[in-house]
């Protein structure tokens, strides 16, 4: 868990991420008003910023770093079989966010946004991720490849998918 107010962590940005810090500090420094748009704009810059996370691109860079120990669960959603594993009541349980109709289906995450319903039949432990302009589907263990998805959207152009 991070804690910090937006001046101290834009200056870290400045001094560890200058690439990061050129895009965000149009967003958190400039007087112009927030747009209704600014969130789209936000969005086509992404894939310009620093491709690091915070840990590596500016924590462990710098010294002064206050860290208190705590006890608490945690769980690092770095891929949807990570999120199945949370929301199920069982091994065996689909996870479903939207609409589903299942036939001897089971192990499942099933995650639509654009109220299309998904119908499965006789299908194990995948993932299945429908939004406007995209679908997901793949084998639960092999989530940890939509990195590399990730990759080739961006090598052949195709940001607005990201």
């Amino acid at each position: 868990m991070f804690g910090w107010n937006t001046e101290t962590l834009l200056e870290l940005f400045r001094r560890h991420l200058p690439k990061t810090y050129k895009i965000l500090k149009f967003y958190f420094v400039s007087d112009l008003p927030p747009e209704r748009s600014q969130g789209a704009k936000i969005k086509k810059q992404y894939y310009h910023l620093d491709n690091t996370s915070i840990d590596y691109g500016i924590l462990e860079k710098e010294k002064d770093i206050l860290v208190i120990p705590a006890r608490f669960d945690w769980a690092d959603i770095g891929h949807w079989r990570t999120v199945h594993e949370i929301l199920r009541d069982h091994p065996d349980d689909n996870v479903v966010r939207g609409q589903h109709i299942s036939l001897d289906s089971s192990g499942n995450l099933i995650y639509a946004t654009s109220g299309k319903l998904i119908a499965t039949a006789g299908l194990r432990d995948m993932v299945i991720i429908e939004t406007a302009d995209a679908i997901l589907v793949c084998p639960r263990d092999k989530t940890q490849d939509v990195k590399k998805i990730t990759e080739l959207l961006k090598k052949r152009k195709l940001l607005k998918y990201l």
